[in-house]
């Protein structure tokens, strides 16, 4: 009954072993490719060259500066607030 107590918990040990180091090596493989999942510089310098090209487009398309509204866009942008002050004063107990 020893033996094979002793058989199951080196057996059980092995197992563990073999996830353990499989874990790592993939983990390891998976580092060397640079992506922004292992890399977070490179993430971060996607996410500065992605604000840098809206920045662009936005400038190309509407100028420097955001326009002043007109009375009608006010008036209709009043309105969509109002009503929506009323939605949420209608959800509130």
């Amino acid at each position: 009954m020893k033996n094979l107590l002793k058989a199951i918990q080196i057996f059980t040990a092995v197992i563990v072993s073999a996830g353990v180091i499989i874990h790592l090596v993939s983990t390891k493989a998976k580092a060397e490719y640079a992506t922004d999942y292992h890399n977070h510089y490179l993430s971060e310098q996607i996410s500065q060259q992605s604000r840098q090209q809206a920045k662009a487009e936005w400038i190309a398309e509407n100028g420097e500066f955001q326009r002043e509204p007109t009375a009608e866009e006010l008036d209709y942008l009043n309105q969509w607030t109002a009503n929506k002050q009323l939605l949420n004063n209608k959800e509130k107990p």
